[in-house]
């Protein structure tokens, strides 16, 4: 539903997310986000089981942040 310039989109659904967060430095602060914050409050979930700590889950997703919100 929507991109926030400069993010980088990795996709929880993948079979290869695991394996692409085993590419990220767990000690840099990462902004996650989807289209209503459901699938990226669980992907900070499976990320803090990782090891990583600085996380931030885009509370109601990319529709509440741009006003689109149903």
């Amino acid at each position: 539903e929507g991109h926030i310039p400069g993010a980088v989109n990795i996709n929880i659904q993948d079979p290869d997310f695991m394996d692409k967060l085993d590419e990220l430095a767990p000690d840099k602060t990462y902004l996650v986000y989807c289209r209503s914050g459901v699938r990226s409050a669980k992907a900070c979930q499976m990320m803090g089981s990782q090891g990583f700590e600085k996380l931030y889950n885009l509370d109601g997703g990319i529709l509440e942040w741009t006003g689109n919100v149903e």
